[in-house]
């Protein structure tokens, strides 16, 4: 059960840092590192909170800083990143790191056995860390010193005047306000004593964030450090909040065996269902704890493209707890709707940002997914239709970006200097290339007619359902006379007056996805082989045929090589939808899907434990890329998993 990495992974720095942890708990609050405790990333910390009206996240507790004593030899257990070095080395003391299912440390100090434990309680910002002696022998003395950040998870820090650097301190407890309108930090110690003190560590620095070139580091804060002697089989824990907390609450195996329960699995489950459903643990923690809170893509990244979010919300159909969700976060996007187009982010900046016509369109499908599970006509015919209606209409008439539809019944979007696709083709001199005639754009365009065509005749609206009904249909026609390709056999990815692009992208899976495919049936079998031999792999979809280029380094959605190339895990739901609508449904075809995409667990013991991450690099082997906790990739596999269990039991 659970993840182990020995110490020939532990002891290589270069190896060990790879390999992250995350806890996390439904108030937004996170605790995160590598295996071997060193911040590689800027959003990394041992206690990092949600603050404010906007729930921005706070780094409040950066980390902690463990020395040992034994016989007055002095033994550094941390490490830190620098420039140009690593220091302390404390990961040569590394035997085992274990998550099973808390994340725990395993020190060996000439011949004592330190474990450190810690875990995220799932209802409060409370960070519980256990360090244990685990051998016969010396006693030690534990020195552990708190690095305070106090600011938000995507800035750095540097030393600055005007902080308050007081320790207040009371029986067994000191507390931190370091900065005003900033949360507080409250420590809890079993054990031992504070001794305050007013210092300042600088150059911290964070290898996967930023530019390269410009070498951003930070300073952190220590305001003291807790000391104590542990004897053979002796604990001390300490209790991190942003609050004050009950004394008599503070056990630290009752909070244990508790929040363990929270994440309890039959042991007789097979591996593959174990990592199954460790993921979905995961998953359902990304959940806020109120159902109008927001859910966010990633705790690691500032990244609030919405996007993003509605690929995530098709696995909240298969449980009737998570509807809830569903139907929340729904009705929050609708209303935000302006001309027919939904803001880029969510929640919105201020102002909102309108750019891309295909957000819009995908609140159709949604939609129609959640009616064909529920039967939901009261909510359409109350609030949802006229808002389609809506959509349809600022469509139809053109809206913002160069957004209308031509005469010949497809969508035009976008111009060379303004892009509204999801995948955005920009020259050397910034100029747009992809834009005009989308292939997916009207795909969803003709997907989001026929939907409209089907709740009009539900509502007994038989005037507009022919309006839409006719539409759709000239839309086909004209799809098949612009986007079809005869000297190839295939479809053109975009079309506009500069050119006809044949480039073979993850979106020409996109009409086959849907509920109402715009491509005719004798070419939706060569379109599927085509997608199984040029993009389909264990892991997800290439962005495009071919191999990634040779990015340097790690590739995001800012480089080019995230869009020619890497592996989208997250696109498998594409994949897996356009199958069970046009491919025969059978148990063992269906088992067979299923086995093809297992690979995917692979990288639950890899990279950031427990996760998916957004983008893979696939060469000799795997790297992983983006954003490493990324909400739509674990949301798209157990959206397959749910999905094929259904298909199986039916």
């Amino acid at each position: 059960m659970g993840i182990r990495i020995d110490a020939e992974i532990l002891n290589d720095i270069h190896l060990a840092q790879e390999y992250e942890w995350l806890e996390r708990n439904r108030n937004g609050a996170y605790a995160a590192s590598t295996v071997i405790g060193m911040n590689k990333k800027r959003s990394h910390g041992l206690l990092v909170a949600p603050h404010g009206e906007n729930n921005e996240k706070i780094v409040v507790l950066s980390k902690f800083e463990e020395s040992v004593f034994i016989k007055n030899n002095l033994h550094e257990i941390s490490v830190n990143r620098y420039i140009d070095t690593f220091f302390p080395q404390g990961y040569t003391y590394l035997k085992e790191y274990e998550q099973s299912p808390f994340p725990k440390f395993i020190y060996q100090v000439e011949d004592r056995i330190i474990h450190k434990t810690l875990f995220l309680l799932e209802d409060e910002n409370t960070l519980v860390v256990r360090y244990e002696l685990k051998n016969q022998g010396e006693p030690i003395k534990l020195v552990i010193k708190p690095f305070l950040a106090i600011r938000p998870n995507h800035q750095l820090i540097k030393e600055s005047q005007g902080l308050n650097t007081d320790s207040y301190l009371g029986q067994g407890w000191v507390r931190w306000a370091p900065r005003a309108n900033r949360p507080e930090l409250y420590v809890y110690f079993t054990r031992g004593e504070f001794v305050p003190a007013t210092l300042w560590y600088h150059n911290f620095y964070y290898p996967q964030d930023g530019d390269e070139t410009k070498k951003e580091t930070e300073d952190l804060f220590n305001p003291g450090f807790f000391q104590l002697q542990l004897l053979p089989y002796e604990t001390v824990d300490l209790f991190v909040s942003t609050g004050e907390l009950d004394p008599f609450e503070m056990n630290y195996e009752t909070l244990y065996r508790k929040e363990a329960a929270k994440r309890f699995y039959p042991q007789t489950a097979a591996q593959g269902d174990r990592a199954f459903l460790d993921l979905k643990a995961n998953f359902l923690k990304a959940l806020p704890l109120q159902k109008d809170a927001t859910l966010s893509i990633s705790l690691l990244d500032k990244e609030t493209s919405l996007r993003d979010l509605l690929f995530v919300m098709p696995a909240l159909l298969h449980d009737e707890q998570t509807r809830a969700n569903f139907v929340s976060l729904f009705r929050k996007m609708i209303h935000l709707f302006e001309s027919g187009l939904l803001p880029a982010h969510y929640p919105p900046e201020q102002p909102p940002f309108y750019t891309s016509a295909d957000p819009g369109l995908w609140i159709f499908q949604l939609w129609h997914e959640y009616y064909l599970k529920t039967g939901g006509d009261e909510l359409l015919q109350a609030e949802i239709y006229d808002i389609f209606r809506s959509v349809i209409d600022a469509f139809t008439k053109g809206t913002s970006n160069n957004i209308y539809m031509d005469k010949d019944g497809l969508l035009n979007t976008g111009n060379s200097t303004t892009s509204t696709s999801w995948i955005s083709l920009i020259d050397r001199e910034g100029k747009v290339l992809r834009y005009g005639k989308l292939f997916e754009m009207n795909a969803l365009w003709y997907n989001a007619l026929k939907i409209m065509e089907q709740f009009s005749l539900i509502l007994k609206k038989k005037r507009l359902a022919g309006r839409y009904r006719n539409s759709a249909q000239k839309t086909a026609d004209a799809f098949f006379e612009v986007f079809y390709d005869k000297e190839s056999g295939g479809f053109f990815d975009f079309v506009n007056h500069a050119s006809k692009n044949r480039d073979f992208r993850i979106n020409q899976i996109i009409p086959l996805s849907l509920s109402y495919s715009v491509v005719g049936k004798e070419y939706t079998g060569l379109l599927l082989q085509k997608a199984e031999e040029k993009l389909v792999t264990p892991f997800g979809l290439k962005s495009k045929e071919g191999a990634v280029g040779s990015a340097d380094g790690f590739i995001s959605r800012k480089k080019a090589e995230y869009y020619n190339g890497a592996i989208w895990p997250w696109a498998i739901q594409l994949y897996v939808r356009a199958c069970l609508n046009h491919k025969v449904k059978d148990s063992h075809f269906v088992k067979d899907l299923r086995e093809y995409f297992q690979p995917i667990l692979r990288l639950l013991s890899d990279g950031l434990l427990g996760y998916i991450p957004e983008a893979l690099k696939l060469n000799e082997e795997i790297h992983q890329n983006g954003i490493a906790d990324y909400l739509p990739s674990i949301a798209s596999f157990i959206w397959m998993e749910e999905t094929f269990r259904d298909v199986l039991r039916e």
